[in-house]
């Protein structure tokens, strides 16, 4: 059996009652996406989804018979704004590329590619330090990822970040270590000093 599917107008968004700001978070096709079927496999010909600062693609195949079904990539960016439109105490802005593709099964999916940070920032409400101006790249290998570079600005000096995350086995484990050169962090003026100097 064979099989096209094409799809002129695509929209993905939040639903009317959910208070965000719908247009930020939608996203939409700038050209029909196409799927094919053929010999037991649906080929993703063309997928080409846009958005607020965002631009992504998707290609590849999946196997409807294979033990691992799953051949996929994705390429692009997207904006880092969208965080905060899931809630009042979170800020973010800047953008993230990424490059990776996508094999194995649904229920454990292997990652393999890069993604980079671009002038990045995040701050989370009752949290005396945030991180803006951010850079840096995390690679992905199977079940980890690997942040190879990843530094940026807090508390008026320079943050360094290094570590690891392993999500293989339905377990998370994680390993982060920061460099901190100038940084001042605020404490409550219940504390004893602050602004305290590290």
């Amino acid at each position: 059996m064979k099989a096209e599917l094409r799809i002129p107008r695509f929209q993905l968004g939040p639903a009317p009652e959910v208070d965000i700001a719908a247009e930020a978070l939608t996203i939409r096709n700038t050209g029909p996406i196409v799927l094919r079927f053929a010999e037991s496999v649906v080929t993703v010909e063309s997928a080409h989804l846009v958005g607020r600062n965002t631009d992504l693609s998707i290609s590849g195949r999946v196997s409807t018979e294979q033990k691992s079904p799953l051949d996929l990539r994705l390429g692009g960016k997207a904006d880092l704004g969208f965080l905060q439109d899931f809630s009042k105490d979170f800020i973010s802005s800047g953008g993230v590329s990424l490059d990776a593709t996508v094999r194995g099964t649904w229920s454990a999916p292997q990652v393999n590619g890069r993604m980079k940070f671009e002038k990045a920032a995040f701050n989370i409400a009752d949290v005396p330090n945030g991180i803006s101006d951010a850079s840096g790249t995390v690679v992905f290998t199977k079940d980890r990822a690997t942040i190879q570079s990843l530094s940026g600005e807090t508390g008026g000096g320079r943050i360094e970040l290094s570590g690891f995350a392993s999500y293989g086995g339905g377990q998370l484990v994680f390993r982060l270590h920061a460099t901190a050169l100038g940084v001042r962090v605020r404490y409550p003026r219940a504390s004893a000093r602050w602004p305290m100097p590290i």
